[in-house]
Order: C-alpha cells, then sequence, then structure tokens
C-alpha cells in the first residue's frame, strides 16, 4: 500500500464562491472596528477567556475559519 496523502480538491465556481465567502466573513469582522464609530469585537484568546478589542489587526489575526477553503480567503486576504 502507498504512503499517499489524500487532499481534499476544490476548483471552479464553487471554489471560488468559498474564497470570496471567507474574504466577505473577515472584512465585515475587521471593518466593523473601523472609524470612529468603530464597534467593539468580543474574541476568545487561547485560554478561552475573553478579550474585547477595537484593533482590526488583532481581529483579523484570531479569525480562522471552519472551512478550509474559505480560511483560504481570508488567509489570503490576511497576508495581502
Amino acid at each position: 500500500m502507498s504512503d499517499k496523502i489524500v487532499k481534499n480538491l476544490n476548483f471552479g465556481q464553487d471554489a471560488k464562491d468559498k474564497v470570496f465567502k471567507g474574504i466577505e466573513k473577515l472584512t465585515k469582522a475587521v471593518s466593523s472596528t473601523l472609524g470612529a464609530s468603530g464597534q467593539c469585537v468580543i474574541l476568545e484568546n487561547d485560554q478561552g477567556r475573553p478579550i474585547i478589542t477595537k484593533d482590526g489587526v488583532t481581529v483579523a489575526e484570531s479569525i480562522v475559519l471552519l472551512d478550509p477553503v474559505e480560511n483560504m480567503g481570508a488567509t489570503l486576504l490576511k497576508q495581502a
């Protein structure tokens, strides 16, 4: 038996839609903190404790989406 690693392949319009959905989710979370009327966001740290912040960078860095393709879209935006 070979030692091949099985990977999920996503392509076509469905994959494109999921990537953009991940970008949209990250954008909504970060944009809510922007400007003088920016809203606070509650995050959970590594110990499970809540953190309240208006810092968009902190919000962006804390986001990990459950869907791997959506998460790729969010990660691409974070790296841009």
